[in-house]
């Protein structure tokens, strides 16, 4: 009988690892940025709330899929002052 291997084949090794570097994870060095603040919602835990600084929305939301692959990322409405 063949060896048997406990992990699962249809899933990418890499699959779930944050990605870090400039223009990855966050606004390549010198850019124009303004604050944006996500909601980071992870399986099984209370949703967290980050600021990060990006060159546009979109930019921000694809930092944080980046640093938080399997959790859903969205922008959250701006904190009460």
């Amino acid at each position: 009988m063949g060896e048997f291997r406990g992990t699962l084949a249809w899933l990418d090794e890499n699959e779930g690892r944050s990605q870090h570097g400039e223009g990855i994870s966050r606004p390549v060095s010198g850019a124009e940025t303004d604050r944006f603040r996500l909601r980071v919602k992870q399986m099984g835990a209370m949703p967290m709330y980050v600021e990060l600084k990006a060159e546009s929305a979109e930019h921000a939301v694809r930092y944080g899929q980046a640093r938080w692959p399997i959790a859903h990322v969205s922008l959250a409405p701006k904190a009460a002052a």
